[in-house]
């Protein structure tokens, strides 16, 4: 079964659970809006504030927790859970630092392996470096 018909039969709740495994080690959790229900992408995005406001508070200390749990569902994921990951979460994560005018390198400390290739991806496709079918390709693929 190929990966494209393996996302037309994965229930909401798989996205989801993907997700809130991260949300999980954020102390206190994530406070998913209703706007989220059901939504893993907006959900991604929550979770990515949640840690730039405790980055901004000096609130760090679940954060290397919260690094090896990404990073290791990054070893694990097919197609569709990397781009959850890397679009929906990484990607999310650089937006809010960059709108809250918090400079990437402050979560350089963070960055494992395989976290870091998919940080250095986004940013390389957004800074021109990388085009959309490189990107593409490690999205399909895990490797550059």
């Amino acid at each position: 079964m190929d990966t494209s018909d393996r996302d037309n039969e994965r229930s909401p709740q798989e996205w989801l659970d993907v997700i809130e495994r991260l949300g999980a080690i954020v102390p206190g959790g994530v406070e998913w809006s209703s706007l989220s229900e059901g939504l893993a992408y907006v959900m991604a995005g929550e979770a990515a504030q949640a840690l730039v406001r405790d980055l901004q508070a000096e609130a760090t200390n679940y954060f290397p927790d919260f690094f090896e749990e990404l990073e290791g569902l990054l070893a694990r994921a097919d197609p569709a859970e990397r781009e959850l990951l890397v679009v929906g979460f990484v990607e999310g994560l650089q937006n809010v630092s960059l709108n809250n005018e918090v400079p990437l390198s402050r979560w350089d400390p963070w960055l494992r392996d395989l976290t870091r290739e998919g940080w250095d991806v986004i940013s390389g496709f957004w800074s021109g470096k990388l085009k959309k079918g490189s990107l593409d390709i490690y999205l399909q693929t895990g490797h550059r």
